[in-house]
């Protein structure tokens, strides 16, 4: 085997940053000109927390992972737009989330971030209400910016909590707004998503809440299409039946039909393994389910992010799922993660490349949050508990090149770890294949082949 075709796969660089809080959580990442210079920035938010602090963090890097600035508050941050939103032609950075009360940031970038105004929004003071998913953009086709927000606020005692959709002004005025309940079970914490797209072609726009519940000890999740006036078109209760929820969504026209279609992706809840399955589900403007993929790369897979683009440039859309997969441990804290990166055909959601990789030999890789930009991946890492072994947290920035056998070698490679076909996985091993090289050595030590000893031996010496 030789590494002729998985050169798109190799990092194109690397920043490593140490772990200072017992966990830290990637909530959103995206790439745009936010100083008008013509170049694009990384603008990352997250969430670092101990068992007696919270901070939440928005983060501002260059294209070559350059570290530029930030800006830190005791809360949570959830999401993050770019928009010109106070009429000064150039881009501010609207992130949501909470303090003491949910609330909206906006930040202008010059010379460092600069926090310019900040809005907290209505809430019970009995109950922990969190400003989740924001969109920025005319909903209601008056010529005007709005700024959308999808709160939700968490269960209490026996209440259910509940979700809204809060529609604002730039100048933080109210002007709509609707709220309500899971039709069966509660509200948990994790997930939910808000788009906005002219789902079914009328020329307005709809607002798509995704939120996920809890019911009879199992995770569901249902999805609202809101017109413009928040009044619901379509309702979809309990999408996934598999105990798992639905971890991130995109809105594109992933088939070239001409409109535009509601993509979601399932991961894992409350750190539990146990066989876990990546899930794609892809629905019509009347919630029809077009089509659908679940897979298992190894013994355990899961999805934490996801967006549709033309990756390769052949003119249709692909899905870019971002995630981890892991051959042992029956829950995140005792895994070995591999980080994750998988391209599917929009169409056929069949596997056209995928990108494995671990930072160090016995360290996970977590990849949450990822997105594609120009020949560009951008992947960060977190870390859900205190006893997950990992030692730093990384930005990994790919140039990406598709390579039609590529496939081929990662496929053959796959199956080797899961028929333990030790053979096969031991030409993976060698040193010079710096590709699998780290996660071919865990699958030939679960093969219970001693060559692992040796190949652990010349890979520790040819690396730093």
């Amino acid at each position: 085997m030789t590494n002729s075709k998985t050169n798109s796969f190799r990092p194109k660089k690397i920043a490593k940053y140490p772990i200072d809080f017992e966990t830290i959580v990637y909530e959103k990442i995206l790439v745009a000109d936010i100083n008008d210079d013509k170049k694009d920035e990384i603008i990352l938010i997250g969430n670092k927390t101990s068992a007696d602090n919270g901070i939440a963090e928005v983060l501002i890097y260059d294209q070559e992972l350059k570290f530029l600035s930030k800006d830190a508050w005791n809360g949570d941050a959830m999401d993050v737009a770019i928009a010109d939103v106070n009429g000064d032609l150039q881009n501010e950075i609207i992130v949501s989330g909470r303090d003491r009360n949910p609330i909206i940031k906006i930040y202008k970038y010059k010379d460092g971030l600069k926090l310019i105004s900040q809005f907290p929004l209505e809430s019970p003071e009995d109950l922990y209400v969190t400003a989740k998913s924001i969109y920025v953009g005319d909903v209601d086709d008056d010529k005007n910016t709005e700024i959308v927000i999808l709160s939700i606020a968490e269960r209490k005692d026996q209440s259910p909590g509940y979700a809204q959709l809060r529609i604002y002004s730039t100048e933080m005025k109210l002007k709509n707004f609707t709220e309500w309940i899971p039709q069966n079970g509660f509200l948990i914490r994790w997930g939910h998503h808000l788009s906005v797209s002219d789902i079914d072609c009328d020329g307005k726009y709809e607002l798509i809440a995704l939120v996920n519940i809890n019911y009879d000890g199992k995770r569901y999740s249902e999805l609202h299409i809101f017109g413009y006036d928040l009044k619901v078109k379509y309702l979809y209760e309990h999408l996934n039946n598999k105990n798992m929820f639905a971890t991130c969504m995109s809105v594109n026209d992933i088939n070239g039909d001409g409109k535009p279609e509601i993509i979601i992706g399932g991961g894992i809840s409350n750190g539990k393994l146990q066989e876990a399955t990546d899930q794609i589900a892809i629905y019509d403007h009347k919630l029809n389910l077009i089509n659908e993929a679940q897979w298992r790369t190894f013994r355990h897979s899961w999805i934490w992010d996801i967006q549709s683009t033309d990756i390769d440039f052949d003119g249709d859309q692909e899905i870019i799922t971002f995630g981890g997969t892991s051959m042992t441990g029956m829950d995140q804290s005792d895994a070995n993660i591999i980080g994750e990166i998988a391209i599917r055909d929009g169409k056929t959601l069949e596997l056209k490349d995928l990108i494995l990789w671990q930072t160090n030999p016995g360290e996970d890789t977590r990849p949450s949050k990822g997105v594609v930009f120009d020949n560009q991946i951008v992947v960060a890492t977190s870390k859900w508990s205190n006893g997950q072994n990992t030692s730093e947290l990384e930005l990994r920035l790919f140039d990406y090149k598709h390579e039609p056998n590529a496939i081929d070698d990662q496929l053959k490679f796959i199956k080797a770890c899961n028929d333990n076909d030790s053979e096969t996985i031991a030409d993976f091993a060698l040193p010079e294949n710096d590709i699998f090289s780290a996660i071919a050595l865990e699958a030939l030590a679960l093969c219970g082949d001693n060559r692992s000893l040796e190949t652990m031996g010349d890979l520790l010496r040819t690396t730093n």
